[in-house]
């Protein structure tokens, strides 16, 4: 969990935002963000990208994030084989 008062401030700065963008990447922030974000958007109004990541790591985000949002995140052979995005 972020520290408190960085907590808050995420928080505050999700209430007036139109749109929340996090870059896909492993750590306990970025869960607890994505979490936030969840509660307090609806799903179209998050987005997630998903920038030259190794396998490993995509398939650890994958796995960590999937019970977040409550969906499955596609597998990355799947990304590479619609030509979205580079997972390697």
């Amino acid at each position: 969990m972020l520290p408190t008062r960085n907590g808050r401030v995420v928080k505050r700065q999700m209430r007036v935002a139109r749109l929340v963008i996090s870059r896909a990447s492993e750590g306990e922030n970025l869960l607890w963000e994505l979490k936030q974000a969840v509660e307090t958007f609806s799903p179209e109004k998050v987005l997630i990208l998903v920038l030259n990541m190794k396998a490993k790591h995509y398939e650890s985000f994958r796995t960590d994030v999937n019970p977040i949002l409550g969906m499955s995140l596609p597998a990355g052979t799947t990304l590479a084989a619609a030509g979205f995005g580079q997972v390697f």
